[in-house]
């Protein structure tokens, strides 16, 4: 049997930012300090046992979100590349790897916050590894990742931000959280100074069933669509560029206000 993931993504400016604190890792590719401030599109076909995606949203204004993203991206290029290529298998658990990884991200983040006397630099990341036929999920902040299954779509990340953390308590509900005017205020992100807080990645694990649709995001989607409106673009959706494409133009025409960026993943099993 054979594993085939159809991948697309798309990463655009928004229309009101001047510059793109996004980045994302697309299977090896992602972007550098010479295209991140392009509208970029993505697709591929690939049938790896071992294959990456992850998308990063900075923070810190001016060039210091880019470079929190950036710097996010590479050292996850750099795990991917240890982990994909490892033909004796030398990570026995990957969680061991991306935790490593994730610490090693957020160190590198917090010295060049300190050499340029930064208030505050810091990423969020949502990360998808498939190993065979299993996705391992990882998330820091608010980007997103959603499993549409049988019809049905689910955040299977969770928002590390303080108002999400009052609906997981009870004080807010969902709704409430959704217009909060302190709903994108982070409680957890790359690049945390470890002596005030320790970083802890959500995590989790979920067997690859046939036609699974995974979408990883910045905010800059769920600030402008809701869950109910992208479950209705992906179900009509011809597959990842088609959806990728209907979701980047529906975000656009509602302000688009932020810088933008989605990963869609079609998984399919083959015996051939």
């Amino acid at each position: 049997m054979k594993q085939i993931m159809t991948a697309a993504a798309s990463v655009n400016m928004g229309k009101k930012r001047e510059n793109n604190e996004d980045n994302l890792y697309f299977n090896g590719e992602f972007l550098t300090e010479e295209t991140r401030e392009k509208s970029a599109d993505f697709e591929a076909v690939c049938g790896d046992r071992r294959q990456y995606y992850a998308v990063c949203d900075g923070m810190g204004g001016e060039e210091l979100g880019e470079l929190a993203s950036l710097t996010a991206v590479e050292t996850l290029h750099k795990y991917a590349d240890l982990l994909k290529y490892d033909d004796n298998d030398k990570w026995e658990n990957i969680d061991e790897a991306w935790e490593r990884c994730i610490r090693e991200a957020n160190g590198l983040i917090c010295e060049a916050q300190k050499s340029r006397g930064a208030d505050r630099i810091g990423t969020t990341l949502a990360l998808l590894a498939v190993e065979n036929n299993f996705a391992h999920l990882y998330n820091v902040g608010d980007s997103r990742i959603y499993l549409f299954r049988k019809g049905k779509l689910a955040q299977v990340s969770f928002d590390h931000t303080v108002v999400a953390n009052s609906v997981k308590m009870g004080i807010l509900t969902p709704e409430q959280a959704r217009t909060h005017p302190h709903r994108n205020r982070l409680s957890q992100y790359v690049g945390i100074d470890p002596e005030e807080m320790v970083i802890e990645a959500h995590k989790s694990i979920m067997e690859l069933r046939n036609k699974d649709i995974f979408v990883l995001c910045s905010d800059g989607l769920t600030d402008m669509l809701d869950d109910a409106e992208i479950s209705g673009i992906l179900k009509g959706a011809s597959g990842p560029a088609g959806a990728v494409r209907r979701l980047m133009d529906e975000a656009l025409s509602r302000n688009g206000r932020d810088n933008i960026t989605i990963i869609v993943l079609a998984y399919k099993r083959t015996f051939w």
